[in-house]
Protein backbone atom coordinates (compact mmCIF):
# COMPACT_ATOMS: atom_id res chain seq x y z
CA UNK A 1 0.00 0.00 0.00
CA UNK A 2 1.15 3.45 -0.55
CA UNK A 3 0.35 6.95 0.46
CA UNK A 4 0.75 10.74 -0.19
CA UNK A 5 0.97 12.19 3.53
CA UNK A 6 2.25 15.45 1.68
CA UNK A 7 2.65 16.88 -2.00
CA UNK A 8 6.56 16.21 -0.65
CA UNK A 9 6.75 13.24 1.20
CA UNK A 10 5.02 9.92 0.15
CA UNK A 11 5.48 6.32 1.72
CA UNK A 12 5.05 2.97 0.82
CA UNK A 13 4.64 -0.23 2.86
CA UNK A 14 4.73 -3.86 1.57
CA UNK A 15 4.35 -7.79 2.83
CA UNK A 16 5.32 -10.49 1.14
CA UNK A 17 4.40 -13.95 2.39
CA UNK A 18 5.08 -17.25 1.12
CA UNK A 19 2.11 -19.69 1.80
CA UNK A 20 4.00 -22.73 1.46
CA UNK A 21 6.38 -22.30 4.47
CA UNK A 22 5.05 -19.28 6.19
CA UNK A 23 8.02 -17.00 5.62
CA UNK A 24 7.35 -12.98 5.64
CA UNK A 25 9.09 -10.01 4.50
CA UNK A 26 8.54 -6.63 5.52
CA UNK A 27 9.67 -3.69 4.25
CA UNK A 28 8.50 0.43 4.64
CA UNK A 29 9.90 2.87 1.93
CA UNK A 30 9.44 6.70 2.46
CA UNK A 31 10.95 9.54 -0.26
CA UNK A 32 10.76 13.14 0.89
CA UNK A 33 11.46 15.76 -2.35
CA UNK A 34 13.97 18.53 -1.98
CA UNK A 35 13.94 20.61 -4.43
CA UNK A 36 12.46 20.09 -8.25
CA UNK A 37 15.54 17.86 -8.81
CA UNK A 38 16.66 16.03 -5.71
CA UNK A 39 15.16 13.75 -3.35
CA UNK A 40 15.99 11.55 -0.43
CA UNK A 41 15.04 8.15 -0.07
CA UNK A 42 14.64 5.90 3.21
CA UNK A 43 13.94 2.42 3.67
CA UNK A 44 13.86 -0.42 5.99
CA UNK A 45 12.97 -4.33 5.82
CA UNK A 46 12.84 -6.78 8.12
CA UNK A 47 12.01 -10.75 7.88
CA UNK A 48 10.49 -13.58 9.34
CA UNK A 49 10.94 -17.19 9.08
CA UNK A 50 12.69 -20.14 10.79
CA UNK A 51 16.50 -20.76 9.58
CA UNK A 52 16.75 -23.97 11.73
CA UNK A 53 18.43 -26.08 8.99
CA UNK A 54 20.94 -22.78 8.43
CA UNK A 55 22.84 -23.36 5.78
CA UNK A 56 20.16 -24.72 3.86
CA UNK A 57 17.18 -22.40 5.04
CA UNK A 58 13.61 -23.99 4.16
CA UNK A 59 12.08 -20.90 4.66
CA UNK A 60 12.31 -18.95 1.64
CA UNK A 61 12.82 -15.36 3.95
CA UNK A 62 15.08 -16.97 6.65
CA UNK A 63 18.10 -15.38 5.65
CA UNK A 64 17.62 -11.97 4.80
CA UNK A 65 18.93 -9.61 7.40
CA UNK A 66 17.46 -6.63 8.69
CA UNK A 67 18.22 -3.77 6.29
CA UNK A 68 18.03 0.20 6.80
CA UNK A 69 18.95 2.24 4.05
CA UNK A 70 19.12 6.32 3.17
CA UNK A 71 19.86 7.79 -0.17
CA UNK A 72 20.14 11.18 -1.79
CA UNK A 73 19.31 11.55 -5.35
CA UNK A 74 20.01 13.83 -7.37
CA UNK A 75 18.79 14.41 -11.27
CA UNK A 76 20.43 16.35 -14.10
Amino acid sequence: ASYEFTTLIAGQALALYNHIDGSILYSLYATWSLTDNAEMAFSVSSASGSADAYPVAFDEFALYPAALSIEFRAYF
